[in-house]
């Protein structure tokens, strides 16, 4: 290497380390504190729960690698025919009571709210986006509960491909195919003739919630909060999983500032709306 050169490295390490030196360091445990995470229980989510929650996110921040290369896979959306109808029991119109009105029909509720009147009202559906990576042993049967329980709801599923495929993937080609995956599986009313198959991973759970942010609340997640993006691997050609720092408090901030509800698993997501569609 010329001297020349030795001398233009030289300087650009110091560049970098002085930018460095200059910018506020801001631990993870920092931004954790400014997070304003709340989940309405209604009876169902407790202390215990969010603790569990809480607990893997910190098992994330303490032991997640921090390769520069992580980041959040590609994602598409698939959008499945939506064939097969709900039972005509199960439907979104609820019964709304009221202290005004003109034909009393809950006169029980006179000694207590006087809520004695009644009228039917569309239930609000939101969105239900699960998690189906390999750690939250979701069943098919799990599913089509969550389906059936907030019928006006959309639900999606999503999760990343197989280590096969990563194998198979080169690195140089990552910001152009779509590793992760998310599937609408049902909205108003109907819902797909079969769930279908999908991956095991997860490696775009950051594609997934600005998805999920931008459409109808209450936006649910039902995930365990274990967030993994991709990251080049120890041979360089291709990518791998990568459960990283940055990539988790990336997640967390996206479930913050959009005011998302992370529910631990899918049996207590089906108990949570059970009761959030009798409120």
């Amino acid at each position: 290497m010329s001297n020349k050169r030795i001398k233009e490295v030289a300087q650009y390490l110091y560049d970098e380390l002085t930018a460095m030196n200059n910018e506020p360091i801001v631990l993870p445990s920092q931004v954790v504190a400014n997070m304003d995470i709340e989940v309405p229980g209604l009876g169902v989510i407790d202390s215990y729960d969010m603790d569990r929650l809480e607990d893997n996110l910190r098992q994330s921040l303490r032991s997640d690698q921090n390769n520069i290369t992580a980041k959040w896979a590609k994602m598409k959306i698939i959008r499945h025919p939506l064939t097969k109808r709900l039972s005509p029991k199960i439907n979104s119109v609820a019964k709304k009571n009221s202290d005004v009105g003109v034909n009393p029909r809950a006169m029980n509720r006179y000694a207590t709210d006087r809520k004695i009147f009644s009228s039917k009202t569309k239930r609000a559906g939101g969105t239900v986006l699960i998690d189906v990576s390999g750690s939250m042993n979701m069943s098919i049967r799990d599913v089509e509960e969550i389906v059936k329980t907030l019928p006006a709801s959309t639900v999606a599923i999503y999760s990343g491909e197989s280590h096969e495929v990563l194998d198979r993937t080169l690195w140089e080609d990552t910001d152009n195919i779509e590793l992760g995956k998310l599937q609408i599986i049902a909205e108003n009313g109907k819902w797909v003739e079969e769930i279908p198959r999908y991956p095991a991973q997860n490696l775009c759970d950051g594609p997934a919630l600005d998805w999920l942010s931008k459409q109808a609340k209450p936006q649910i997640l039902v995930s365990d909060c274990k967030f993994s993006g991709i990251q080049k691997s120890h041979n360089g050609r291709n990518p791998e999983p990568a459960f990283n720092q940055r990539l988790t408090l990336d997640a967390m901030m996206k479930i913050s500032d959009n005011g998302i509800i992370p529910i631990k698993n899918l049996e207590t997501a089906v108990e949570w709306a059970k009761a959030y569609i009798k409120e």
